[in-house]
């Protein structure tokens, strides 16, 4: 995952700060969420919490916390995301994708919500709904 800015970095002889790096990552339309969690994770490991003050982006609204309990929270959730998709018994996935170029109707079917028995089987869903869109642009 750093490899991605890190060539940036060299070329332009600058280099992103921990929380920098990690609004990246959130950002990365091409990166699964098993990516970032990785990359998140990586840079966690790498900085100290001196490190992820000397940014004035944040991540998300505050809320008292400081920038690495952020990424330390988002990674929880993310964690806590996975270990619920793969004890799916019982919980029903609703998918769906947004889009504000498009309405809703039987013409465009990614863009009503559907209903499925799996986390596994709502996300090839949305993959599907994805490469589709980015097919059509």
């Amino acid at each position: 995952m750093f490899d991605i800015y890190r060539e940036y970095n060299r070329l332009l002889k600058t280099e992103f700060t921990p929380i920098e790096q990690a609004v990246i990552i959130q950002h990365s339309k091409n990166t699964t969420a098993e990516e970032k969690l990785s990359a998140w994770r990586e840079v966690l490991g790498t900085y100290s919490e001196a490190d992820f003050q000397t940014a004035k982006i944040l991540f998300v609204s505050r809320e008292g916390y400081s920038n690495k309990q952020l990424i330390e929270n988002t990674v929880r959730i993310y964690e806590l995301g996975f270990a619920l998709a793969k004890n799916s018994e019982n919980y029903a996935f609703e998918a769906y994708i947004e889009d504000v170029n498009h309405r809703y109707n039987d013409e465009n079917p990614c863009m009503n919500v559907k209903y499925f028995s799996s986390y596994r089987k709502a996300y090839d869903y949305l993959c599907r709904c994805r490469r589709k869109h980015y097919e059509c642009d």
